[in-house]
């Protein structure tokens, strides 16, 4: 992903989930209620960070909550925004990069879904986005992420992938480089037309960090670890263990 994020898959990318049975949001949806609930968190303020076009948020209102979304890509921010205006002032989005976020008031919650922190490709941007999501949360405000782990890379990101629409077809073309521990997604759209066939193409860049990376960088950025635990995001044989969800408190008053 580059610093501006997204360029191509913002116009498809709802369509493109639903090709798979179920979006992420609405899979990742039972598991953060189920965090509320274990960790005794009530609903208040939020932002979702690399919100995407704002799904969540949608599926966090009827509970109370009042949402802040934030995305680097240009092209989701304008999708979230088609999504979610008519929710004004409970749900609002913002054009910003996670490694520099200014958000003002500070909120309870920060969530951060769907493998967004394996955006970060280094040590420094990780660190800048923490400390950013840190700053932004009240003191003990949680932060709740995904990432996809090494076992995921290894599993999911090789070979071929083509998805057919009556709109588009998406081409993804992927690979993990394990010693680097870097992983590659070429991406090429083509559009569906009576009289020209339009093609776009961008590159996904992820990194994936080991808990180790993860935790000290919590650490330093001032939250105590509540728990980083694998599971099965789409909950289907295969996809156990692919992604780990971690929860974390800030515990300094910065």
């Amino acid at each position: 992903m580059t610093p501006a994020g997204y360029r191509v898959l913002p116009a498809i990318y709802d369509r493109w989930q639903l090709t798979y049975g179920k979006d992420y949001s609405s899979l990742i949806f039972p598991r953060l209620l189920q965090t509320f609930r274990r960790y005794a968190i009530a609903a208040s303020t939020l932002v979702d960070i690399a919100c995407g076009t704002g799904s969540l948020a949608l599926l966090l209102r009827p509970y109370g909550w009042h949402v802040m979304c934030v995305d680097a890509s240009a092209g989701m921010v304008r999708e979230a925004r088609k999504k979610c205006t008519i929710h004004r002032p409970q749900i609002t989005v913002s054009h910003q990069d996670m490694r520099q976020l200014r958000l003002r008031p500070r909120y309870n919650v920060a969530t951060c879904m769907f493998d967004s922190v394996n955006h970060l490709t280094t040590l420094r941007d990780l660190r800048a986005a923490f400390g950013g999501i840190s700053r932004a949360l009240k003191h003990g405000g949680w932060f709740i992420f995904d990432v996809n782990n090494d076992l995921c890379f290894r599993t999911l990101w090789k070979g071929t992938q083509t998805v057919e629409h009556r709109a588009f077809t998406l081409h993804l073309e992927s690979d993990y480089n394990i010693r680097e521990r870097r992983a590659h997604s070429r991406v090429k759209l083509s559009w569906q037309g009576s009289h020209r066939r339009r093609v776009q193409e961008e590159v996904v860049t992820e990194r994936c960090f080991s808990r180790a990376e993860l935790k000290r960088t919590l650490d330093a950025a001032g939250f105590y670890v509540h728990s980083a635990e694998d599971f099965n995001f789409a909950d289907v044989p295969g996809m156990a263990g692919l992604k780990t969800l971690w929860v974390a408190q800030k515990t300094n008053g910065r």
